[in-house]
Formats: C-alpha cells, sequence, structure tokens
C-alpha cells in the first residue's frame, strides 16, 4: 500500500460530524486519529508520500481518478468486478463502484456508475415548437428535457407530473442521474464514457457530455464491444472525441419519429376517440406487411395432412390439398403405406452459415420459442454480464480474438482437425455476436458454479439456452463444411405421386455437424423403393402460405431497409402493446387483431405516402447518410414537414414559411433531396 494523505474541512457548527466520523473509522482502526492541520510536517508528508509510490526501477508512480460511465447497471458492476472486490456506495438511488487499479505505471481509481439508459428525450410540452421541435428557417431545434420512469408499471415518459398509463404519481427522474454524474465528474481527474457502442450509444454520451461539461473539462468517449478486462483496457488506450454525425443522426432519426408518429398518432386518436392508439413511422409500414401475409394466409386456405411413419423409418412428410379435394382425402385417411422411389442421388457439400448477426440471432430464437422482445432483453443481460460481445449488429466479421477462442475450444474437444477458421469479412464497426469465453453453455455453468467467472446476475435456463445457440453457430462457422449423401424420393400414394422427400442419407466427412448435428436416415441407404408403413395422418385446417413469425419480420425488416437492430425488437413489441397485433401461443405466428386492421386501412386510405415501406427505407438512407456527414438532416425534415402541412396533419401557422417552398404537393417528400 501506499501512503497517503487526506485533508477534512470542517465547519464549526459540523464538528460533531466530524468526531463522529472519526469514531466510526476507530472502530476499523484502533490507532487512528484526525490531526489538525498545523500539527502535520507537510513537506515531511510529501516526501514520504512520494517514497512510497516509487517503482522497482525508482521512477514515480502516477495516479489519477477516472469517472467510467456506462448505461446499465448490470454493466457497471461486472465492469467493477475485473479488479476485485469494489466498494459500493448510493449517491440518491444511484449506485457508484469504486475501485483501485495498478496499470502499467500508473494507480488508477475508477469510480463506475450507470445512466440507466437515456438521460434526455423530446419535450411534449404543447408550447414548445412542433412536438417539441423548434423549426426555423436555417436550423432544426429540438428541445429535450429529463425523462421519468412509472416505479409502478414501468413506463417512461417526460413532462407529465404522474404516469400516463397507470397514474401513478411514483415516478424516477432523469435529472437525478444527472446531479449524481455532476457531482461525481467533479470530483475526478478524466471521465470515460462507455455507452453502448451504437447510434443510440453515441447519442447518450453526447447528452452526459453536455450535463456534465461546465465541472470537467477532461471527457472522453471509448466503446466497449465486449464487457471483458482486456476490451476495457484496449478502449482505455483508444479514447477518442464524441462522433457527431452519429449524434445528429439519432437526433434526427427521433425527430423524424416524434414529427411523423405524433402526426398520426394524433389523429387516429382524435378519429376513433381512444388515447392509446399510435401509429410510427417505421411499426405502421411493418404492420401492413402483417395484414398483407394474412390476407394471403387466408386466400390460400387448404388442408395440411402430415404423415408420420415408423417403419422402416423414422420420419414425417406433409402435403396441402384443396379443401375441395373430398375423394383424395378420404383416400389419404384411409390409407396403410406410402411408396418411396428414389428420384435422384448426390454427394453434397454443406457449408456452416456465418456467425449470428441481430436479425438471424431473432430468427433463430424464435425457433426456440423466444419472442423478440424476450430474446433482445436475454442478449443484452448475455453482453452486460461480459459472456458475449455486442449483441447489436449486422456484421458477421470475428475478429482474431474471435478466431483464438474457436481455437482453444475445438483443440480441447479434439476437433482441430475439422476447423477451419474465417474472419467471414471484413473489420467494421462491430464484430459478429460471438462468446467471449472458450465455453459451451455447460463448461460454462460449471465455471461459474466453480467461481472461476464471476457473473453478477443470476443466469436462468432462457440465458443459457440462447448463449447455447449463439455458441454452437459461432464455433459451427470456423468450421470447415461436411460432405453427404443427399437422395430425393418421390412419394406415392398407390399410382398418385403426392410430392417429393429430400433428406441426408449418411455423412462421408465430417465437418461442423461435429457441433451442430444433422439428421441422417440411414435406413434408406441403397434402396431404390421402399414402402413405408403409415402410424399416423393428421389433417387440420391450414394455409400453403404461412403466417408470418417474429422472426420473418425481422428479416424482412433488414431485406426492405426498414429497421436497423437496435429497433427490430421494440417495433414488434409496439404493435403487441398498441393491440394490433397479437402472437399465437403454441406456433408463434402474428396475426392481426381488428384494431390492426381498421387503424392501418385508416391510414392508407387518407395518408398513404407516410406508411409506404418505400418512403421508411429512403428515410432510413437519409439517417445513415446523416451519419457518414453526406447529407444534411434539415432537408429531409423540411420535406417531411411540408407533407404534414400539405396533408392538414400540421397547422401551417405552426411553420415557416421557407419549409413550404419546393415542397408542395403530395410527392413522397425525401424526393427532394438531391435537388436541394
Amino acid at each position: 500500500m501506499t501512503h497517503g494523505l487526506s485533508i477534512i474541512i470542517e465547519e464549526k457548527r459540523l464538528e460533531n460530524l466530524v468526531r463522529g466520523l472519526e469514531e466510526k473509522l476507530r472502530s476499523f482502526n484502533k490507532e487512528l486519529v484526525f490531526k489538525h492541520l498545523g500539527d502535520i510536517d507537510l513537506q515531511g508528508e510529501k516526501h514520504l508520500i512520494e517514497s512510497t509510490r516509487k517503482t522497482s526501477s525508482g521512477d514515480s508512480l502516477k495516479y489519477k481518478s477516472i469517472l467510467l460511465v456506462v448505461e446499465s447497471p448490470t454493466k457497471a458492476k461486472t465492469i467493477a468486478r475485473f479488479f476485485g472486490k469494489p466498494t459500493a456506495r448510493r449517491i440518491r438511488d444511484i449506485s457508484v463502484y469504486t475501485i483501485p487499479a495498478k496499470i502499467d505505471q500508473e494507480v488508477i481509481e475508477f469510480n463506475i456508475v450507470a445512466t440507466r439508459g437515456h438521460i434526455y428525450d423530446l419535450t411534449i410540452d404543447e408550447k414548445t415548437g412542433l412536438y417539441g421541435v423548434i423549426l426555423g428557417d436555417t436550423l432544426v431545434k429540438p428541445v429535450y428535457t429529463t425523462i421519468r420512469k412509472c416505479r409502478i408499471c414501468g413506463t417512461q415518459f417526460t413532462d407529465y407530473d404522474k404516469c400516463p398509463r397507470c397514474n401513478s404519481p411514483a415516478y424516477s427522474d432523469s435529472k437525478y442521474v444527472i446531479d449524481v454524474l455532476r457531482k461525481l465528474a467533479s470530483e475526478v481527474d478524466e471521465v470515460y464514457i462507455a455507452t453502448d457502442p451504437d447510434m443510440e450509444g453515441e447519442k447518450i454520451a453526447y447528452d452526459v457530455y453536455t450535463s456534465i461539461k461546465e465541472v470537467n473539462t477532461n471527457i472522453w468517449r471509448i466503446e466497449l464491444h465486449e464487457i471483458t478486462l482486456n476490451e476495457l483496457l484496449k478502449a482505455l488506450g483508444n479514447k477518442r472525441w464524441i462522433d457527431l454525425n452519429l449524434v445528429e443522426a439519432e437526433m434526427y432519426r427521433r425527430i423524424l419519429d416524434r414529427l411523423v408518429g405524433f402526426a398520426l398518432s394524433q389523429k387516429l386518436q382524435i378519429v376513433y376517440s381512444r388515447r392509446n392508439l399510435g401509429a410510427g413511422r417505421v411499426q405502421t409500414p411493418v404492420l401492413g406487411l402483417i395484414i398483407e401475409r394474412y390476407r394471403e394466409h387466408l386466400a390460400n386456405k387448404c388442408k395440411r395432412v402430415v404423415f408420420k411413419f415408423k417403419e422402416p423409418v423414422d420420419l414425417s412428410f406433409t402435403i396441402y390439398i384443396d379443401r375441395k379435394q373430398e375423394e383424395l382425402l378420404e383416400k389419404i385417411k384411409s390409407a396403410t403405406s406410402l411408396t418411396l422411389v428414389k428420384k435422384a442421388e448426390e454427394v453434397v457439400e454443406v457449408q456452416p452459415k456465418p456467425p449470428l448477426t441481430t436479425d438471424e440471432l431473432l430468427v433463430e430464437a424464435s425457433k426456440i420459442g423466444l419472442p423478440v422482445d424476450v430474446a433482445m432483453k436475454t442478449a443484452q443481460e448475455l453482453f452486460e454480464a461480459g459472456l458475449i460481445t455486442y449483441h447489436r449488429t449486422d456484421s458477421t466479421y470475428i475478429s482474431s480474438v474471435g478466431l483464438s477462442i474457436a481455437r482453444e475450444y475445438l483443440s480441447k474437444k479434439n476437433l482441430l482437425e475439422y476447423s477451419r477458421f474465417s474472419h467471414w469479412g471484413q473489420p467494421g464497426t462491430h464484430e459478429a455476436i460471438r462468446p467471449v469465453y472458450p465455453l459451451d453453455a455447460d463448461e460454462l455453468l460449471q465455471a461459474i458454479d466453480e467461481g472461476l467467472i464471476p457473473v453478477v446476475i443470476p443466469l436462468t435456463g432462457l440465458h443459457l439456452k440462447l448463449y447455447s445457440v449463439i455458441f454452437k453457430r459461432f464455433i459451427a462457422s470456423q468450421m470447415k463444411p461436411f460432405k453427404a449423401v443427399k437422395a430425393r424420393f418421390t412419394v406415392k400414394l398407390g399410382d398418385l405421386e403426392l410430392g417429393e422427400l429430400e433428406v441426408l442419407l449418411d455423412v462421408l466427412d465430417d465437418g461442423f455437424n461435429k457441433i451442430q448435428q444433422v439428421r441422417l436416415y440411414r435406413d434408406l441407404k441403397g434402396r431404390n423403393v421402399i414402402e413405408v408403413s403409415i402410424e399416423k395422418v393428421e389433417v387440420s385446417d391450414s394455409s400453403r402460405i404461412a403466417l408470418y413469425t417474429s422472426g420473418d419480420v425481422v428479416l424482412l425488416m433488414k431485406k426492405l431497409g426498414i429497421g436497423r437492430p437496435s429497433t427490430y425488437a421494440k417495433i414488434i413489441a409496439s404493435l403487441r402493446r398498441h393491440g394490433y397485433i397479437i402472437e399465437s401461443k403454441e406456433r408463434k405466428k402474428l396475426v392481426p387483431t381488428k384494431r390492426g386492421v381498421e387503424v392501418y386501412e385508416y391510414l392508407k386510405k387518407y395518408y398513404p405516402e407516410f406508411i409506404s415501406v418505400e418512403l421508411t427505407r429512403r428515410m432510413e438512407e437519409v439517417i445513415d447518410g446523416i451519419s457518414r456527414g453526406e447529407i444534411q438532416g434539415l432537408l429531409a425534415v423540411r420535406g417531411i414537414v411540408a407533407s404534414l402541412v400539405t396533408r392538414g396533419l400540421v397547422e401551417a401557422a405552426l411553420v415557416p414559411p421557407l419549409y413550404l417552398n419546393n415542397y408542395i404537393g403530395l410527392r413522397p417528400p425525401l424526393d427532394n433531396l438531391a435537388a436541394n
């Protein structure tokens, strides 16, 4: 331990408080005593401090205090444990973790605190601009205020004195978080903001900066793509300034969401006299896609027939037939066997899939019965606990660190001969989603139980199930393809061909199938005609067009370019919250409600230009352009505002005349960006 000096400045009226502190400290150390400053040799103390802070080579140890700001309390707790057991204190109801660490020739005192998400959002004060956005001839000025969160139902809101959902007057306010950030920032040498490495995280970092810049000028932005000690040390060595292009892009995204969403939502609430109705720049087009699919599903109603075989092979075969084919249906129901006639056989090479991106993660999660919002929440907790890399990504890239994790795991499992290491692309902003440790789900649980990996949250079966999906997909992506024999059979009922069946008969050369098991039908090898006995025939009402699952919708959003990794789950959750869609219990299919169809049809009839997929896609492109510094966001806002005025959703008196120039008409507003 190094020698130190602590000076307490005492006011006469607080003398008893200082004496109480002395007595409390003496309970831990009987030799401790407070001395008056005049009784201390300050030069001697200075010499003693410096002498105890020398390295073996004679150099002086440097000391500094750091405030590390993250978003999540879980992430704060995880980071705090990198250097040992931290000291925790409470300021108001906010936890602050403090722990010293020696890094190179420097002693750093870390103070780690969480913002608990965003600390500012647009105001809803009716007297402030247009839906909280002040429009000027040459500027767009969003007006932000602190965020309140209901302590009863968890709803977030601004400006209201009680929760707009449950009317509870009990809520927390981010202004207290800001007070704590200012207090802590004034006490340290430097501030490092380590909010999530995406557009939203950059905006939160900027908000933190604007809140504390008056009390500390040494403020830096760092990125943590995984919550590990090595990543933290690397990030501290790569500190940077806040990317204002990303901040501006997130602000314009929020402004566009607010202008379109509020204008359409208020119209719906007036027309239907219901306060809980809402519309959105992205969620309404997505609702339209779900409704369109539902209608296609109804238009293609049929009978679904599932044959289940046992002898000589355990498999099933599904066909769809028209409802009017009653004679065929009766023939099928009375059948006791079918004939499989081999049509073709070939050797195929089956390639592994790339590691998971956000959309693919949500698709895989939906296959194991996890709704997208639950999957994203679970992934967030795995990330904050330091078990996976950042989970909001559209990149398949794997770093050299990731490759070393795969190599270590495959080596200890004696599977290196099946490896084929690949970066899966070029470095970008993020990596793909991958594990942080070379441990599968069972090994991870054992390591946690043995105390080898400190995890600050209790891991549930849900966490382990999703972790296993991520881990197996990642390891499989670092293995070679496998070769297999694939056969295609014609399925016949007497002389009637019911369809084709494609199966793998055997594996000739192993690869990633050592990790991701595949179903093989070896009993069909070497046989050209096989009679299979029918154990059961299941007939049900169905459709040739399947309803979407939440995973299907996520893939569709990505394909159409109308969503991003940070919003996929929020959009679907918002549609469910408004009561526009429901999810079937067993098969997890999305079905539009009567309310959802009614609202969408109204908006489609009267305001189609604001809910089109094409407009939404181009607005996303504009936001991306702003993030790269290529497009002025002012032009996008002018276009939207002009169209809102033209369609009677906004009073022209609230808008400067310049906003209407060159924009009057019903053309999609962003068409004019290039010309301006």
